[in-house]
């Protein structure tokens, strides 16, 4: 072997890092959640995300998809990952399917009404009411409509605060922080959640994907205890620990 061909070995070496035996990129499937996740990737999850992917050697290619499509995409191998829907994914597909980041943020689904009218709290509180929900939270609220809570479905949260203070809706079934802008006109019992989980993002099990997994995990960590969470988020951020 020439001395020129061994000094470019011994430079190329040199030039190497870890990061680079790492490059990834990720498919990812992005469902529309007000304000964490956008179709111009400036949602405050995709933004958390940015800071966590520098200096990983991982990038994110992302599609923004409708609810059932997303998920769709993810159950049939057509993505790497999806944002959201742990819960959901592990028992359709197996707990041992799917992996997932440190948490990048909470969600609590609420009943929201009126000031004024009656608070509540329990699937029986909605029986004999039209109660409002988002098109796609159905595979969050399935418990829920098999116990009879019975949800006329919309498309934006706009929507369905107009349906209530127009009299069409007795209440809304939605989640925080999605339904933050509204919070203003709306009344809802705070301590008394239907459901509460985190936000993640999920991937397939294999290798590479754990590897991944496991760096995004550790810069997660890291800003959620610097505080980055609440600084990006601003009034969408609800307050968690976790380990």
């Amino acid at each position: 072997m020439s001395k020129l061909r061994i000094w470019l070995i011994i430079i190329a070496l040199g030039a190497w890092t870890p990061s680079q035996a790492l490059a990834q990129t990720l498919s990812v499937a992005v469902p529309r959640i007000q304000h964490l996740l956008t179709a111009d990737n400036s949602g405050i999850y995709q933004q958390v995300m940015a800071l966590a992917l520098e200096g990983s050697g991982i990038a994110l290619d992302q599609k923004f998809l409708p609810y059932r499509r997303a998920l769709r995409e993810f159950e049939q191998g057509k993505v790497d990952c999806i944002y959201s829907f742990t819960g959901v994914l592990q028992s359709r597909l197996g707990v041992d399917k799917v992996i997932y980041t440190y948490p990048l943020g909470t969600f609590r689904f609420y009943l929201f009404t009126e000031p004024g009218a009656a608070i509540m709290t329990s699937v029986p509180d909605t029986f004999g009411k039209t109660i409002g929900g988002i098109v796609g939270h159905d595979v969050y609220l399935k418990p829920f409509m098999e116990q009879g809570m019975v949800i006329d479905w919309v498309r934006t949260e706009a929507q369905l605060v107009e349906m209530l203070e127009l009299g069409r809706l007795d209440a809304i079934v939605a989640a925080l922080p999605d339904m933050q802008p509204f919070t203003n006109r709306l009344a809802h019992a705070a301590d008394q959640p239907l459901l509460e989980d985190f936000d993640r993002l999920n991937c397939h099990n294999t290798e590479g994907n754990r590897a991944a997994i496991q760096i995004l995990s550790e810069n997660l960590r890291r800003l959620h205890g610097q505080g980055r969470y609440e600084e990006i988020a601003g009034d969408y951020y609800l307050p968690f620990s976790h380990p």
